[in-house]
């Protein structure tokens, strides 16, 4: 019995590694053992091979068809490029940015054709391309434009713009979804900022989310606010991990973590060695922040520090470049281990595992923000107290002032008839009436705790 599921389980992986073993000799052995005939000279027939170098090359290119053929390729590279992140970037700022109602159904919508297989997208495009009954042909009919119906697929003036537009109809949805959650990302208070200064959304759109939104993955300094971010992109193959970044910053970091770093099988354990160390203090430094918080508190309490502000703007911004940082690591690890990969299903459970553990992070950073919050709060309910007990005496100083000003006001007309100013003790009665007004307010307002 044992015997026989060991033999079905053998088939069933083998049902798993044939596959991807009969893909992998056709994408990289095939093609190399291609190039290695490509500089022999060869009839294809005989058994009789010369090696020729790279003359198949020489008289490949000399061929006009195959510098056009070249010119087409990056036609279609550039302009699929362009068209793709351009129209994509578009709809994730106005889902984004502009709160367009429905915007949740629309994603769908938009996403669905990227889970399309391509021969699918290329034969429904052909239907709605063609001159005779085509969707684009019963649209242009229909505005009044039938004269512009022109055999797109089958003109060469036409051919290539027109494969731009399935290609870039089938991708928009996967380049929105990440820009999406790029954007989302990008603190508010930005945005914010920039609408009291008077920016609008063309100018925020190239100020704000342009220069916030490059790179996959920031992963904030925690040791001093005003350096600078490290910055990287990364990018795997079934072999190895490429890490992307134009500043010098992302080598020192890498080469402190090599040490560290265990024996991994794939470039997704590799990578998930990478970004488990770059949190592995992350909760000491958030209970760290935490402190700091308390000891700002319990100063706030008793008189407010000159830099309180600088101090609790600055952790605010802390907390909130954590708060993306972790929100991208919880959404890259969530996509690695739902992957359709041959990978270890041991690797999806650690990439899942590595997810919790960033959520967690990531709620203790939302917690710290209600923190800032209240603090910014309590600070504000503090200068507002210590405003309004300046304005008090202020206003107590005015008050006593008030009806002195009124009698020198009157004595200093100088009437002709004003009996007093002849009165021999005119003056010490002013000044035992002044006096006695001062003692009376003062009285009155210790009696109704104004003072």
């Amino acid at each position: 019995m044992t015997k026989k599921k060991d033999k079905q389980r053998t088939f069933f992986i083998l049902c798993f590694l044939i596959p991807p073993l009969v893909l992998f000799a056709l994408l990289y052995i095939w093609p190399f053992y291609a190039f290695i005939i490509s500089l022999f000279s060869w009839s294809g027939y005989s058994q009789d091979m010369t090696f020729s170098g790279l003359a198949n090359f020489k008289q490949a290119f000399s061929d006009p068809l195959v510098g056009q053929a070249l010119l087409h390729n990056l036609f279609l590279l550039v302009w699929n490029t362009a068209v793709t992140l351009t129209l994509s970037l578009f709809f994730a700022v106005c889902f984004t940015r502009l709160k367009l109602k429905h915007s949740g159904f629309f994603r769908i919508i938009y996403f669905f054709p990227n889970t399309l297989s391509i021969i699918v997208v290329g034969v429904l495009w052909m239907f709605i391309f063609n001159p005779n009954f085509g969707l684009l042909q019963g649209l242009l009919n229909a505005v009044g434009l039938g004269s512009w119906v022109v055999n797109w697929l089958g003109d060469k003036r036409y051919v290539l713009g027109a494969l731009v537009a399935p290609q870039a109809w089938m991708y928009i949805g996967f380049y929105m979804v990440l820009f999406i959650a790029a954007i989302q990302n990008i603190p508010e208070d930005y945005y914010e900022a920039a609408t009291l200064d008077g920016a609008g959304q063309f100018k925020q759109f190239f100020t704000i989310t342009i220069p916030l939104i490059w790179g996959t993955l920031r992963i904030p300094n925690k040791n001093e606010a005003r350096l600078p971010q490290v910055c990287l992109l990364f990018y795997m193959t079934g072999q190895e991990l490429i890490f992307i970044e134009d500043t010098g910053e992302l080598k020192p970091w890498v080469k402190s973590l090599l040490p560290k770093l265990n024996n991994a099988s794939t470039p997704e354990l590799l990578l998930l060695q990478f970004m488990q160390l770059a949190v592995e203090n992350d909760i000491l430094y958030l209970s760290h922040i935490e402190k700091e918080l308390d000891v700002m508190e319990d100063s706030l309490l008793t008189d407010i520090p000159d830099d309180f502000f600088g101090v609790l703007t600055r952790h605010r911004r802390k907390l909130s470049e954590l708060n993306a940082y972790y929100e991208q690591l919880t959404a890259m690890s969530d996509m690695i281990a739902s992957l359709d990969a041959p990978a270890p299903i041991a690797a999806a459970e650690q990439w899942s595992r590595f997810s919790m553990q960033t959520e967690r992070l990531e709620s203790h950073v939302h917690l710290l923000q209600e923190n800032v919050i209240q603090l910014r709060e309590l600070y504000q309910a503090q200068l507002d107290a210590k405003q309004n007990k300046v304005m008090c005496i202020l206003t107590v100083v005015t008050t006593l002032f008030l009806p002195l000003s009124l009698l020198t006001g009157w004595y200093g007309m100088n009437f002709a008839n004003m009996p007093e100013l002849h009165w021999r003790y005119a003056y010490p009665c002013v000044i035992a009436i002044t006096v006695a007004i001062i003692v009376f307010e003062i009285i009155y307002f210790k009696k109704k705790k104004i003072l």
